[in-house]
């Protein structure tokens, strides 16, 4: 993981996202800035990949019938 090789401290160690904001002011001298990500690949919840709903029920109705 980039924070771990970075700091060479293990994520386990902290709890909560503060423990992690002040670990790093603490290591870098600064407050950390956040920016608000709008990119293609990045979606509104956090995640790298496009979330898709499937109807379990149907596929494997369609499944079983073939």
């Amino acid at each position: 993981m980039f924070f771990e090789k970075k700091y060479e401290t293990p994520v386990s160690n902290f709890r909560t996202i503060e423990e992690i904001d002040n670990f790093i002011q603490e290591k870098t001298g600064k407050k950390l800035e956040y920016k608000r990500s709008d990119n293609a690949i990045m979606a509104k919840g956090g995640s790298v990949f496009k979330l898709t709903s499937i109807n379990s029920g149907k596929k494997m109705d369609k499944l079983i019938s073939k």
